[in-house]
């Protein structure tokens, strides 16, 4: 029986106290995180994999947790809950959940409060209580022209601490305070630096490390002075050691602390540990009480926290990030309003490509939800801004115009409206004008109903009122017969409105906000769709195209339309990029290992067929392909020189390219081919698409299946034999079937004859031929033998055929152990191209 036990409802209630009162060392702030988070986060792990059928309603009751005006105190020990409980929704949407703040009242007041909300709809996710009134959480957006001004907190000569003062973003502070106010600043970071006799090498070998000692180096050429000192920010007596030391070398006391340290790694919350949800926690925590206490003692002292959105909205993956950011709001608003300090918080979207946004791969989802990257000039600008305006609280970086945001600035969600319906039954019409205004919610709140009068009420095949039906008519205007998905299209959409809205009956002009669906929704469907169709659309698009037919021939034309073959392996460092060209396969991943053995200096760029992803159609001539391709990489790289490289059947694709290049007047600085048989010397196909090179071609070199037993096998036991095996070496997802394995074998098909049917051109530049010592696991060496030493290229027209051999098979060359000397041999001849004045290193 236990195990059939469903929890509905959890009432957390260990921290609604008397206690208000301030924590004094890190050993209390831990405990009360052991009451609060920890608690939640185990009940979340307890029973958050019971059925999704059935919601679950988590209320977190606390008191002195939330704050609605300067007066009152908070106790903001508790503060880390709120980012944890706006994740949750996020990650398993089943769940509800609403942080309650209480006065200390009646016990009978708060009990009958306390079952309103448990038994109540609402999307409120904290609400307070006071004087009797019901407050909930919203944003408001600033026009900072109109406010009054104050001058910049800064001091010329000033002292600063700075914590992540290597990071991006404090790099870009540093240097403002060191230009403009010739000021002393001691960073504190988490990584040592090496000694000085050896950052010469180290900035050779590049890397993180390299980048911080060149960050240093340049800080110290500014104006003031600026020392970097690796400490453990949660040490409370290495930090005052540091600290005091450097201030009595200066002979000067601390103006002010700029507190940018944070650590953010990515984790459901069902797979956290208290040690993996402390260890980010901790910097925000710990680190900001111990940065407090060198400056509580000095009121007005300047204290600057850099906090993230995630604290007021939460985050998918990031609740323990979220959590401590939350804690940082909070403590900013105790160290103005309650301690005096001169304290400022500014919670960011991303800072664009600095610090911890570097690399992002999510900035088109994070835009789709509103949350904006912002360039070094811009939030420059805006910490600028807010400090002049003294806002004590800032969200920096959000789209005021996308839903998601609204849902927080608008009094009401105007994407729903309530709506009552009637008919008459031939008996007059009654008077329902009081129903527009005489209408409150659960709590008493006025609220408007619209009235709309039926000829007749839809029902069920039951003979019940249909309220689907109901739910997705536009207001005021006639119901209309629902129409049935018409394609295999239409019905994977409605399958998943279903899912997501968790509505049976869909037709394909029902509009999805009409049907329930909210801004949250939106987001969860929009991630839905990117997995089932691979397009990634703005959440905004749901508002111009809320109907399944409009999705449906929007992502058609997106197929069509909007598909770059063109995708970053690594697009940070100074060279010229190279592109790698996909093989027969279709997928470019074989290219991963190379790139990261080239170095992080060396921009890497994939290229994938065209059929790879669903509702595409390969192309047949290598013709079609290098056009393709290369308007493609034009949106990277608009003009010359250029890096192609092709393995297999990729190698004629770049040397088609490279052709084409060549006639419009570019300059092609290297072109390499890996293992590329001339089209001349290719072998019946029946010969070659079967086997382990099949295998190969199409899962990237990672499993091996041996050609007799393949040949055994029907087209269709071929198929799930090369899945089965996929599966179980786990290179590829849990969701891979049949039909997308069939369609890596059409690609894979459609080039083996596009291989054969090309006639390359008349070649004016050099090609290198990285040649496989061992030949190739499908061929025999005895075919392979009669090509010759350039694998027949030697009888096309090129004007210069280099040829490198590297160690092992065909279909290994670019996996460990036989790409590390591969990659040797690339980079000594993109340096001797460099030497040779053909690349240009800066692009």
């Amino acid at each position: 029986a236990a195990d059939n036990l469903q929890i509905r409802a959890i009432i957390h209630l260990w921290h609604f106290d008397e206690n208000d009162e301030q924590i004094a060392d890190a050993e209390s702030l831990e405990t009360v995180q052991k009451t609060g988070i920890y608690s939640l986060l185990l009940i979340l792990q307890t029973f958050g994999n019971q059925s999704p059928d059935e919601p679950v309603r988590l209320l977190y009751v606390a008191s002195h947790s939330q704050s609605l005006n300067p007066q009152e105190p908070i106790a903001y020990a508790k503060a880390t809950v709120p980012g944890l409980l706006k994740t949750i929704p996020q990650e398993i949407p089943h769940w509800h959940c609403r942080h309650i703040d209480l006065p200390l009242e009646s016990l009978e007041v708060n009990s009958t409060r306390i079952l309103e909300e448990l038994t109540t709809d609402a999307k409120d996710s904290e609400v307070a209580y006071r004087d009797g009134e019901r407050w909930v959480s919203g944003l408001e957006k600033l026009n900072l022209p109109s406010l009054p001004k104050q001058a910049l907190p800064f001091k010329t000569g000033g002292t600063y601490l700075i914590s992540g003062g290597l990071g991006g973003v404090g790099v870009e502070i540093a240097k403002y305070l060191l230009q403009h106010y010739q000021a002393k600043l001691l960073l504190l970071g988490r990584t040592p630096l090496p000694k000085k006799d050896c950052w010469e090498t180290n900035l050779q070998q590049g890397g993180k490390v390299a980048d911080k000692i060149l960050a240093y180096q340049q800080l110290q050429q500014l104006g003031g002075e600026v020392v970097y000192q690796a400490v453990d920010i949660c040490n409370v007596t290495q930090v005052q050691q540091v600290v005091q030391q450097t201030l009595s070398q200066w002979q000067a006391q601390l103006d002010g602390v700029i507190h940018l340290a944070g650590f953010m790694q990515e984790r459901l919350l069902m797979e956290e540990t208290p040690e993996s949800f402390a260890q980010v926690l901790h910097p925000k925590l710990l680190g900001t009480l111990v940065l407090h206490q060198l400056v509580e003692k000095q009121p007005h002292s300047l204290f600057i926290n850099f906090s993230s959105i995630n604290g007021f909205f939460g985050g998918t993956t990031v609740g323990a990030y979220a959590a401590a950011n939350s804690f940082l709001d909070c403590f900013s608003h105790y160290q103005r309003y309650q301690e005096r300090l001169n304290s400022y918080c500014f919670a960011w979207s991303m800072w664009d490509e600095i610090g911890m946004s570097r690399g992002y791969q999510m900035k088109q989802l994070s835009e789709a939800k509103g949350y904006l990257a912002v360039g070094a000039p811009q939030g420059m600008s805006s910490l600028l801004a807010g400090l002049c305006h003294n806002q004590p609280y800032l969200i920096v970086g959000l789209d005021g115009r996308n839903p998601n945001i609204r849902r927080f600035t608008a009094l009401s969600d105007s994407l729903q409206q309530l709506t009552a319906y009637f008919t008459t039954n031939g008996q007059g019409k009654p008077d329902v004008s009081f129903l527009e205004h005489q209408i409150t919610d659960a709590f008493g709140k006025p609220s408007r109903c619209a009235v709309v009068e039926l000829p007749k009420m839809p029902l069920t095949e039951r003979g019940e009122i249909d309220i689907d039906l109901l739910s997705q008519s536009s207001l005021g205007s006639s119901i209309q017969e629902r129409v049935q998905p018409r394609n295999e299209l239409e019905r994977q959409i409605a399958q998943i409105w279903r899912e997501v809205l968790g509505v049976s009956k869909i037709g394909v002009y029902d509009n999805f906000f009409e049907l329930g669906g909210n801004s949250l929704l939106a987001v969860q469907l929009m991630n839905y769709l990117e997995k089932e169709f691979g397009n990634s659309l703005l959440l905004s698009t749901l508002f111009q195209y809320p109907t399944i037919e409009q999705l449906a021939a929007l992502l058609i034309e997106e197929s069509r339309s909007s598909f770059s073959p063109v995708f970053p392996i690594n697009s940070n460092g100074s060279k010229v990029p190279i592109f790698g060209i996909h093989p027969a396969g279709g997928t470019a991943f074989c290219y991963f290992d190379l790139a990261r053995l080239l170095g992080p200096e060396q921009p890497f760029y994939g290229i994938q067929a065209l059929g790879i992803e669903k509702g595409q159609e390969p192309l047949t001539r290598v013709e079609d392909m290098a056009t393709l391709y290369l308007s493609a990489i034009r949106e990277v790289r608009p003009n010359g020189p250029y890096t192609l490289l092709g393995w297999s059947f990729g190698g004629a694709v770049a040397l088609q390219m490279a052709y084409e290049l060549t006639i419009q007047g570019e300059e092609v600085a290297f072109l390499g081919l890996l293992d590329t048989y001339a089209p001349s010397k290719l072998p019946d196909e029946q010969n070659l698409v079967e086997g382990e090179e099949m295998v190969f071609q199409l899962l990237g070199g990672t499993i091996s299946v041996a050609t007799e037993e393949f040949k055994k096998l029907t087209p269709e036991e071929g198929t799930a034999f090369i899945l089965e095996k996929a599966q179980q070496a786990n290179v590829v997802p849990a969701d891979f079937g049949v039909a997308d394995i069939e369609r890596l074998l059409q690609v894979l098909r459609v080039n083996y004859t596009a291989a054969r049917n090309y006639s390359p051109p008349s070649y004016p530049g050099s090609m290198t031929l990285f040649r496989a010592e061992k030949g190739s696991i499908g061929l025999s060496l005895e075919i392979i033998s009669t090509m010759g030493s350039t694998l027949g290229w030697a009888e096309e027209a090129i004007a210069q055929v280099e040829v490198q051999t590297v160690p092992g098979y065909h279909e290994y060359m670019l996996y460990q152990p036989d790409i590390t000397t591969l990659a040797q041999k690339l980079q000594a001849c993109l340096e001797q191209a460099l030497n040779n004045g053909k690349l240009n290193l800066m692009y």
